[in-house]
């Protein structure tokens, strides 16, 4: 029986937002475990070198999305770019939505700098997911 092109497309759109979900959900788990590396670290060295946060979190962060990026298109099986992207999307705007609400953060330059690094993380874990074999 054949399937017409917007069903497939439909079929597809669906499994796309359940991985872009749930590899947002797998970022941020992996953000949270990553913090508390950091945390542990910090507090073990007894020193918190105060110009080396921002660009740490934004580090996580991009780590963070390319994880997310990555298990989002290995579940989706398509379009990397775009799923990976939307992964990481998601999980900005969820951090952006947690710093806003629980310190009241202002939007800065550098929230929107983390928010393109981790877009453009979030695309190269998508790309990889997409290109790597099954072992």
């Amino acid at each position: 029986m054949k399937q017409n092109k917007s069903s497939t497309t439909a079929d597809f759109t669906i499994k796309a937002i359940k991985s872009i979900i749930i590899g947002a959900i797998v970022g941020a788990i992996v953000c949270t475990l990553l913090l508390l590396i950091a945390t542990f670290v910090f507090v073990k060295t007894k020193s918190v070198p105060t110009g080396a946060v921002i660009p740490l979190t934004i580090a996580l962060a991009c780590i963070s999305s390319l994880i997310a990026g990555f298990t989002a298109t290995k579940i989706s099986k398509g379009k990397g770019m775009i799923v990976g992207s939307g992964a990481a999307l998601l999980l900005g705007l969820a951090m952006l939505l947690l710093g806003t609400v629980t310190v009241n953060n202002l939007i800065t330059s550098a929230i929107f700098t983390k928010i393109i690094a981790m877009l453009c993380s979030g695309a190269i874990g998508g790309i990889i997911g997409v290109n790597k074999r099954k072992s």
